[in-house]
């Protein structure tokens, strides 16, 4: 009987600690004034003052990310002399951020 309670406390407890919290890929499109999409633009994504993830957009403009669809999050982009920024929950797996001078 001992055992049975301490296999299932065990078994209760190795559900719990595993238990990730749940996000999807998301792809941040980034363009400039012009519209264009822009390679090398450095991302930021935070949550409150907590930077989640940052890098630079690959050839087509598209930062890839993994975030958790519940949280707000400000995003923000910047190259040479133009920046912008985003806020909200993310939607359909896709940020599009807008950056001007």
């Amino acid at each position: 009987m001992k055992m049975r309670y301490l296999l299932t406390t065990i078994a209760i407890l190795a559900i719990l600690v595993t238990q990730a919290p749940a996000s999807d890929k998301y792809l941040v499109f980034v363009r400039d004034s012009l519209g264009n999409y822009v390679q090398d633009a450095y991302v930021e994504i935070w949550d409150g003052s907590s930077k989640v993830d940052s890098g630079n957009t690959d050839s087509s403009g598209v930062f890839t990310t993994w975030l958790d669809g519940s949280i707000r999050y400000k995003v923000t982009a910047s190259m040479d002399e133009q920046s912008g920024d985003w806020q909200g929950l993310p939607e359909n797996n896709r940020i599009d951020l807008y950056m001007h001078k």
